[in-house]
């Protein structure tokens, strides 16, 4: 495929751009993650299984579901560690798994770990 032939104009998330460009050389590839800044997950799905899903479906019977876990479960048990490491943020109590899992999370979280044990 010659890539100055293609036109468009879309935006799109940084996990599904990683899928859909993992699928374009490997059509096996089933799953994208983005552990960086954030952290997100998307992966594809059956469109039958899709019960949101109304109007024409793609051809192909798939479609790209994206997560947005950074936000999953904000009441899932936090050590003393993880609530020192959330109490820094700016938003306090929200995307912790987000939060816990990027690279925000820096070297001296890991150091008051390991020196507390």
């Amino acid at each position: 495929m010659a890539w100055e032939s293609i036109h468009s104009k879309v935006q799109v998330n940084d996990t599904v751009a990683t899928l859909v460009g993992a699928r374009y050389w490997d059509d096996d590839v089933m799953v994208a993650v983005i552990l960086g800044t954030g952290t997100n997950a998307c992966y594809t799905e059956h469109t039958y299984v899709i019960p949101k899903l109304q109007g024409p479906k793609p051809s192909s019977g798939r479609m790209i579901i994206n997560t947005e876990w950074g936000a999953f479960s904000n009441s899932l048990p936090l050590t003393e560690y993880d609530r020192d490491m959330d109490s820094a943020t700016i938003n306090l109590g929200e995307q912790v798994v987000g939060e816990l899992a990027s690279s925000d999370a820096d070297g001296d979280d890991l150091e008051t770990h390991l020196v507390d044990d």
